[in-house]
């Protein structure tokens, strides 16, 4: 199985087995999306997204925990489409935003309202200052310290990421 990892996808659900699929994903993260969703436990999930953040649009949604969706932004900044809005916070969407202006988008409804106060949003979005001052904004009234880089590398620590 380790030779060829692909091969998952072939191999029918009746006879894949938690071993076939740790194997797989630890390989290649993105075979998370051909493991049978009986078999997406938490420490497959885990496996796939420490290979490749891409995984956690494969992580059913019960096992999306903070922790694991931090995991997954370090590893590729648009995870964060796929972190749930319940576990999303105010430290998550600035360290998203702040990777990618684009992820503005994926703000919950929630929490967008950080990003509009005051004048910010009658500047062109796309414009640097724009998202400079969108970032301020969200820092300044999510009470996020100037530190927050060093509470989101905490995070990561603790969650047994880089």
């Amino acid at each position: 199985m380790q030779k060829d990892a692909d091969v998952l996808r072939w191999v029918p659900e009746d006879i894949c087995t938690a071993s076939m699929c740790c194997a797989a994903v630890n390989t290649n993260g993105l075979l998370l999306g051909y493991v049978p969703v009986a078999l997406r436990t938490e420490e497959v999930c885990r496996m796939a997204i420490q290979e490749n953040g891409k995984a956690l649009q494969w992580v059913p949604e019960n096992l999306r925990s903070a922790p694991m969706c931090r995991e997954a932004m370090q590893r590729w900044c648009f995870a964060f489409k796929f972190v749930p809005e319940a576990v999303c916070t105010a430290a998550m969407c600035l360290h998203a935003v702040e990777q990618h202006s684009l992820l503005l988008e994926f703000v919950p409804l929630a929490l967008q309202g950080l990003f509009h106060k005051g004048r910010v949003t009658e500047r062109d979005p796309s414009d640097l200052d724009a998202v400079s001052d969108h970032l301020a904004m969200l820092r300044h009234w999510a009470n996020v310290p100037k530190d927050a880089d060093q509470d989101w590398d905490a995070g990561i620590q603790s969650a047994g990421g880089a």
